[in-house]
C-alpha cells in the first residue's frame, strides 16, 4: 500500500514539473520575446536636446492591466561621430521597471558634442513568469 502511494506521489511530481518544463518560449526576428503577446499596448522611446550639451530621454510602456510589472530592458544610450560610424554604448540605465501596469521615463544625461545619439531599450511587460512581451525600440537620432 505504501508502494503505491510513492508511486502515485512521483507520478504527480512528474506531472507538474513536465508541465513547467515544457512552457511555450519563442523569439522574434529582432530577438524580442513572445511567450506572450499583446501584454503591452502602447510604447514610445525619444530623444531630444534640453540644451547645447543634455540629453533628454523620454519612454512609454503602456500595458494590459493583469500586468504585474511594466517598464524597459537595458535602456541604453549610444553616440558615434557620423552617419557612417558605428553606434556604440555611452551610458546604460540598465532595467527600469514599476511594478503596474504602465511605465515612463524622463532622463537627462550630459553629453559630448560632436556625436550623434540614440536610444534603445526592449519595452517590457510581465504577468507571470510563463508570460512576457518585450518589443524592441530605437529612437530618433539626436546631434549636437
Amino acid at each position: 500500500m505504501k508502494s503505491k502511494k510513492v508511486i502515485s506521489f512521483m507520478m504527480a511530481l512528474i506531472c507538474l514539473v513536465s508541465s513547467f518544463a515544457f512552457a511555450a518560449y519563442a523569439v522574434d526576428i529582432n530577438g524580442d520575446d513572445i511567450k506572450a503577446s499583446g501584454l503591452i499596448y502602447r510604447y514610445n522611446l525619444s530623444a531630444s536636446k534640453a540644451d547645447s550639451t543634455t540629453l533628454a530621454i523620454d519612454g512609454l510602456t503602456d500595458c494590459d492591466p493583469v500586468v504585474v510589472k511594466c517598464g524597459f530592458k537595458n535602456l541604453k544610450v549610444q553616440r558615434r561621430v557620423n552617419s557612417s560610424s558605428s553606434w556604440s554604448d555611452y551610458y546604460d540605465y540598465g532595467n527600469v521597471y514599476d511594478n503596474s501596469d504602465h511605465a515612463v521615463i524622463g532622463r537627462y544625461l550630459p553629453v559630448d558634442p560632436g556625436y550623434q545619439y540614440r536610444v534603445t531599450c526592449k519595452h517590457y511587460a510581465k504577468k507571470n513568469i510563463l508570460n512576457t512581451q518585450t518589443i524592441s525600440n530605437t529612437s530618433n537620432i539626436v546631434t549636437f
